[in-house]
């Protein structure tokens, strides 16, 4: 949201086919640069892998956003989308093995009250400046989820990057040839 308006941060892990809220803060006038640091701090702290913002107006782009930080521009059929994915998730019954959302806090919390302040037209009522915030969150938090990491792991390239470094330039660890010594060091 505009740094007039209040910015809801939702993380969510992924435990056995469901997603659990392990993060969620609204950011009442903070300005852009501080909201960049703290998600860059929570990617790093939570290890995240992806994660979607709102990105209609471009406030955050070049401001430093870590490389899984990825803007979405938000348009009809998109938002159609993030909310039926959102009310799947809400709505899952665990007894036929459907995923579920489970959130932190209370169900009188902020967060709850502007989720629910969404209507079926995807129009949010504005009180207290909340435009649905937690809503949006969510429901990107939702996609990032349900999108993945973006990349398999296919073994460890550090031990396949070693191997060649040790047949391409012997014990020298800090690389190239052996009559090679940075600094006039010896080894």
């Amino acid at each position: 949201g505009r740094e007039a308006h209040p910015t809801h941060i939702s993380v969510l892990a992924q435990y056995e086919g469901w997603l659990v809220q392990v993060y969620e803060r609204f950011l009442d006038g903070v300005d852009y640069n501080t909201q960049v640091r703290l998600i860059n701090q929570l990617v790093k702290h939570f290890k995240i892998n992806r994660v979607y913002y709102d990105a209609t107006r471009g406030e955050m782009a070049d401001r430093g956003l870590s490389r899984v930080v990825h803007g979405i521009k938000f348009n009809k059929g998109n938002k159609v989308a993030m909310a039926l994915d959102l009310e799947r998730y809400v709505r899952g019954n665990p007894d036929l093995d459907e995923p579920r959302l489970v959130l932190s806090g209370p169900t009188t919390s902020r967060q709850v009250n502007s989720i629910l302040g969404v209507n079926r037209e995807l129009k949010a009522r504005t009180r207290q400046g909340d435009h649905g915030d937690a809503f949006w969150s969510n429901a990107l938090a939702v996609k990032a989820a349900e999108d993945g990491p973006g990349m398999v792991v296919l073994g460890d390239i550090g031990a396949m990057f070693a191997a060649q470094h040790q047949l391409r330039w012997g014990a020298n660890p800090l690389g190239g040839p052996r009559w090679f010594r940075p600094h006039g060091g010896l080894m």
